[in-house]
C-alpha cells in the first residue's frame, strides 16, 4: 500500500506544479509588453503634468505679483480716502462754524436794525422826544437859548477817560 499511495501523490504533485508553471507562463508572457506601454504612457503623463505644474507655477507667480500690486494700490487708496475724510471733516467743521457765525451775525444785525429806530428808543423812554428833521434848527436854537439863560454853578467833570 505505501507504494500506491506514493505513485498517486507524485502524480498529483507533478500535475499541480505543471499547472502553476503554466499559469505563471501565460500570465507573464503578455505582461512585459503591457508594463512597457504603461511605463511609456506614465512617462508621457509625468512630462505633461510637469509642464502643467510649471505653467501653473508661472501663472501663480504672475497672479501673486498682480495681487501684491493690487494690495498696494488698495492701501494707497485707503490712505487717500482717510486723507479726504479728514479734509471733508475739516471743511464741514469750517462750514458749520461759518454758518454759525452767519446766523449769529444775522441775529445781531436784525436786533441792531430793530433797535436803531428812534421810535424804538422813544418807546423805551430813552428819549424825551422824536424830532422831525425839518424842525431840527428850531430845536437847536431852543436849546441854545435855554443854555444862555441857565447859570453855570459847577465845573463840568467828565470823569476818567480811558483810551
Amino acid at each position: 500500500m505505501p507504494e500506491t499511495f506514493s505513485m498517486s501523490f507524485l502524480d498529483c504533485i507533478c500535475c499541480g506544479f505543471g499547472a502553476i508553471i503554466l499559469l505563471l507562463v501565460l500570465n507573464e508572457f503578455g505582461e512585459p509588453i503591457q508594463l512597457e506601454q504603461a511605463k511609456v504612457d506614465l512617462d508621457a503623463q509625468i512630462v505633461k503634468m510637469e509642464k502643467e505644474i510649471f505653467d501653473i507655477r508661472g501663472m501663480a507667480l504672475v497672479l501673486e505679483r498682480e495681487l501684491r500690486a493690487r494690495i498696494e494700490q488698495l492701501s494707497e487708496e485707503q490712505k487717500r480716502i482717510a486723507r479726504l475724510r479728514g479734509d471733508l471733516s475739516q471743511v464741514q467743521g469750517q462750514h458749520k462754524a461759518s454758518t454759525d457765525e452767519e446766523d449769529m451775525l444775522k441775529k445781531i444785525t436784525d436786533r441792531y436794525n430793530s433797535q436803531i429806530s428812534p421810535y424804538y428808543a422813544a418807546s423805551r423812554l430813552w428819549l424825551d422826544a422824536v424830532i422831525d428833521p425839518l424842525d431840527t434848527r428850531k430845536w437847536i436854537s431852543m436849546g441854545i437859548e435855554a443854555a444862555e439863560h441857565a447859570p453855570i454853578t459847577q465845573s463840568y467833570n467828565v470823569g476818567v477817560i480811558q483810551t
